[in-house]
């Protein structure tokens, strides 16, 4: 059986192959159950302790010996209900707490960093680092240009990205693959805070560079996909500059 679902829901391994052990077997005595799960006296007597408190094990004397019953699996939800609440009291407490300790946090001094990420799942969570971060500044991405075994699925990705980014408010100015104009060019020409302009094939790379407050996201779009995410100011002015000199000389 797999017992994952009760551990799942707090109950430990011990404690569920206990439970398990006195639904099969009926009453019992902690003798049998240690018998029947293979677990050290100690721990029976911890776990028992431990369903009695959680309401799914009873027990009874009988004849000077302590009978130890599971309840009904049914008492499983109402153990979850009570769960609920005690969360909804926890939570209901760490909100009044936020601003307190918030107020204690000492500012974190500004400094360089890079993260890679993987996966279409990894790619997600560094893109939505744009949207967190891009602020009033306008987010530039150039070189647009995946490798043909991804083309189709990046081109899903990227405009579910965007539907984000124009929801924020994010204006965007995209440099395209000239070989793109009637695929991702369209897609980008059609959303709002876009302006796209195209570049000659010689700019070809799986690369793309996204530049975005004093942060660059390096994404190859290979299969699987990889992004790199650098926070350097000189070096997101650097992108910035380049992606100036090309944007004059691009086409519209």
């Amino acid at each position: 059986m797999d017992t994952e679902s009760l551990e799942n829901i707090g109950l430990t391994k011990g404690e569920t192959n206990v439970y398990l052990a006195l639904l099969e077997t009926g009453a019992t005595t902690t003798g049998k159950l240690i018998k029947n799960t293979g677990l050290q006296k100690s721990t029976v007597y911890f776990c028992l302790e431990q369903l009695i408190e959680k309401g799914l094990v009873g027990h009874v004397i009988k004849n000077n010996r302590k009978v130890f019953e599971a309840g009904s699996p049914t008492r499983l939800r109402d153990y979850i209900e009570k769960k609920k609440m005690e969360l909804a009291k926890q939570e209901e407490k760490i909100e009044q707490l936020i601003p307190f300790l918030s107020g204690k946090m000492k500012p974190q001094e500004k400094h360089e960093s890079a993260k890679i990420f993987e996966g279409w799942n990894g790619m997600e969570t560094a893109f939505d680092d744009i949207i967190l971060n891009a602020g009033k500044k306008e987010y530039l991405i150039f070189a647009v240009s995946p490798l043909p075994t991804v083309a189709e699925r990046f081109r899903r990705f990227i405009r579910k990205f965007h539907q984000k980014r124009t929801k924020a408010k994010i204006r965007t100015l995209v440099l395209v693959n000239e070989e793109f104009r009637d695929t991702l060019g369209k897609d980008r020409e059609k959303e709002a805070r876009t302006t796209v302009k195209y570049i000659s094939k010689e700019f070809s790379t799986p690369a793309v560079i996204n530049v975005y407050a004093e942060k660059v996201l390096i994404a190859l779009w290979t299969d699987p996909p990889t992004a790199f995410v650098l926070e350097n100011k000189e070096l997101s002015n650097s992108f910035r500059n380049y992606f100036n000199l090309l944007w004059k000389t691009a086409n519209k």
